[in-house]
């Protein structure tokens, strides 16, 4: 059998296994208790037994949840009532069997850190995703996780997705029968989107490539594959010596907020190019830049800002 054939093989095999073990994993999303309002714009899920999680896997090192799993049950909730049962905003209506698709456009994360301490407890939490904005050709969801008892927010997600016509892969605008139908339910807030980076002199530089695994459902790389490599780059850039306030183990930093904006599409094959550095005025913030190596187009750029110092306990997972 001819070496090609194997390796394609190969990745079919892999690729149906992992799909499988995420498949089984996202029952768990589904909480113990759901409730739908206001038209089908307001999701309401309750997890009795904690943050799902799909093991562990989801910790770095040193027993935190990596970044770009913070918000991965978030969106496979949002994921599930907006694709598979159709039933928040009307967005798989709009969507399924149509020209149009939608790409995220933004988001703009905040974490408490009573949230890291939550997902390791099993501390019962209530999901509640709202329709929070419609644009002309953008529609703005806000997630956000609360601990069930006290009410208090753990964490918060705006999201922005931008309309975009399946085959040209350009924006379109939102139909107007959709905007008529619930316009009268967005309840806010605007979702906050982060302007582009201008790249200083000097930034670290870290490169990455797109895999047949980091495609996702849009047939193009998934955002968590551009968390990873910011990720990857910031660890780098630490071991290297290179950020002046960072200066110890990456995994040891809690994250109190991101943002990013996903700027054009990368494919298998595509080599990218992460930059990252620190903010001028604020040592506890981080910027990133993606681009792809052959045409030199911007795929991504992100803000991540830490919890100052290191007023936490070191633990290793299973403790807290």
């Amino acid at each position: 059998m001819p070496l090609w054939l194997t390796a394609r093989k190969t990745l079919a095999r892999t690729t149906s296994r992992t799909g499988l073990v995420h498949i089984c994993n996202a029952r768990a999303i589904t909480g113990s208790n759901t409730a739908i309002d206001r038209y089908g714009c307001r999701v309401t899920v309750e997890f009795d037994h904690g943050i799902p999680y799909d093991g562990a896997h989801d910790f770095d090192r040193r027993g935190h949840i990596y970044l770009w799993k913070i918000f991965r049950v978030v969106q496979g909730v949002s994921h599930r009532h907006q694709f598979v049962k159709g039933d928040i905003s009307g967005v798989g209506e709009l969507f399924i069997n149509s020209h149009l698709s939608n790409f995220i456009g933004s988001q703009q994360g905040n974490i408490r850190q009573n949230f890291y301490r939550a997902v390791k407890m099993e501390t019962p939490t209530r999901l509640q995703i709202w329709l929070s904005h419609l644009g002309t050709s953008t529609i703005g969801h806000r997630l956000e996780v609360t601990e069930k008892t006290s009410g208090d927010v753990l964490a918060t997600l705006d999201e922005q997705a931008v309309v975009v016509n399946k085959k040209t892969r350009k924006t379109a605008p939102l139909p107007p029968t959709y905007r008529e139908k619930y316009e009268s339910f967005v309840v806010g807030p605007r979702p906050t989107v982060m302007t582009k980076h201008k790249r200083p002199g000097d930034t670290f530089k870290y490169e990455g490539l797109v895999l047949h695994s980091d495609i996702d459902f849009n047939n193009h790389a998934t955002y968590a594959l551009y968390w990873r490599l910011c990720s990857d780059c910031a660890s780098s850039a630490v071991l290297n010596g290179f950020f002046k306030h960072l200066t110890d183990d990456f995994c040891l930093y809690q994250v109190e907020s991101l943002g990013c904006l996903y700027l054009s599409e990368s494919q298998p094959g595509d080599r990218l190019l992460v930059e990252g550095w620190e903010h001028e005025e604020d040592a506890g913030v981080i910027n990133f830049v993606i681009s792809r190596i052959q045409d030199g187009v911007d795929v991504f750029h992100s803000t991540v800002k830490f919890y100052k110092g290191q007023d936490f306990t070191k633990y290793l997972p299973g403790s807290c």
